[in-house]
């Protein structure tokens, strides 16, 4: 199944929220945690729904609330997997390079340092 990264305003802030506590939230506990969300509490249960149907998140367990038994929900990948997947879909090889290019000019000493490490482990795992 092909994945909709396209996130309507409603399901960003839900899933900032879910990018910023990476051990999850059950429903309710995602409305009392966001009190500054411009959905309405009722839509909680659909936003969810349309989160899971498009792989973005997924359920990670069970928590006791009250009475009942209420879904953990949490994020399937990061907000930078989310980012990079968002810069792969919608661009070229020839404008990720000038992307690359670009972040590496900003970059400081030490994320350069860290940038080397990064690429020749990834050279190594290639060569192998």
């Amino acid at each position: 199944m092909k994945q909709n990264l396209i996130l309507s305003k409603s399901e960003k802030e839900i899933m900032d929220k879910f990018w910023e506590n990476e051990e999850g939230f059950t429903c309710t506990e995602l409305v009392d945690a966001s009190p500054d969300r411009s959905w309405h509490k009722t839509s909680a249960h659909l936003l969810i729904n349309s989160l899971l149907a498009k792989e973005f998140i997924e359920v990670s367990g069970f928590r006791k609330s009250t009475k009942n038994y209420a879904r953990i929900f949490k994020a399937k990948f990061s907000y930078e997997d989310y980012a990079i997947k968002i810069i792969m879909v919608n661009s070229t090889a020839d404008s990720r390079k000038k992307l690359m290019y670009k972040l590496i000019n900003e970059a400081t000493l030490e994320e350069l340092e860290e940038m080397k490490e990064i690429i020749e482990s990834q050279m190594n795992k290639i060569k192998l």
